[in-house]
């Protein structure tokens, strides 16, 4: 099917409520769907495949065999893994839509638990390896809609921080990149970036098996951010990235969290970085 057929056809099915005749072509309509992910054309990949696939995804359209069956897909080096490290080119479409549609399916297998341990595993080794080596950190690009890497990659750790198998390594090991992303000064998030991020680690904290001394620790870690002030022009986008982060996270914890102190320690860091 080509993309222009394609789009024609995801009209009609958004036309008819998202529902087509014949269970059997859902599955097919996916796969078609998952190889034009990364195109250029915002309306066919944002308004109709990802929101296509949030609706059958949630109606309950596949089977958890075809739900691990397109997890696969998302994950490989066509999808996810497409042309990482690079900057500034379209394949950073391909990346972060696959990466949207591996978010809907962790959420689907956190209410139904589908994915074994070890499917788990090897998916959190894979967003750990993407979300480090993604480079192009753009929100939205004119023209052709929405990057934004970062975002998509928080969304997807937010999910797999809900995944009752990792273990309080993994989530440690979640919350160092997380940090990653929020202390670089390449780049100034101006597309919500800091909110989706506060929301994974919202996740990572309400886990049982981080407690209040893990969370002082990982904020005493933003401290030297501080001591590195050298007046360069990446320090200053580092420190307005950490300051915006810190300012999302604490209403974002604020109804959440028993501790106070933790709080009180993210005011601190708002007003002393």
């Amino acid at each position: 099917m080509t993309e222009n057929t394609l789009k024609l056809k995801l009209i009609q099915i958004k036309e008819d409520k998202y529902e087509i005749k014949g269970e059997n072509l859902y599955y097919t309509y996916a796969l078609d769907m998952l190889k034009y992910i990364g195109t250029t054309d915002e309306v066919l990949r944002d308004d109709l495949i990802y929101d296509i696939f949030s609706h059958w995804i949630t109606q309950n359209r596949f089977s958890n065999q075809q739900l691990e069956t397109f997890l696969f897909i998302c994950l490989d080096n066509q999808h996810l893994m497409k042309g990482i490290g690079l900057e500034e080119e379209d394949t950073v479409f391909t990346r972060t839509f696959s990466a949207l549609i591996i978010a809907l399916i962790l959420y689907s297998n956190n209410e139904n638990s589908f994915l074994s341990q070890g499917v788990i595993a090897e998916t959190t080794n894979l967003i750990v390896e993407y979300y480090t080596k993604e480079a192009d950190l753009r929100g939205y690009v004119d023209k052709k809609g929405w990057a934004h890497s970062v975002a998509h990659g928080a969304d997807v750790i937010d999910e797999l921080a809900q995944c009752t198998i990792l273990k309080k390594e993994d989530l440690q090991k979640l919350l160092i990149l997380l940090k990653l992303k929020i202390c670089q000064g390449k780049y100034v998030y101006i597309d919500g970036e800091p909110e989706r991020i506060s929301i994974a680690v919202r996740s990572i904290f309400m886990r049982k098996e981080i407690d209040k001394g893990d969370i002082e620790l990982w904020l005493e870690g933003f401290k030297k951010y501080k001591a590195m002030n050298d007046s360069s022009i990446e320090w200053y986008h580092q420190y307005i990235n950490i300051t915006n982060f810190f300012k999302s996270l604490y209403f974002v914890l604020k109804d959440y969290i028993k501790e106070i102190s933790i709080l009180d320690e993210i005011q601190e860091l708002i007003t002393t970085l």
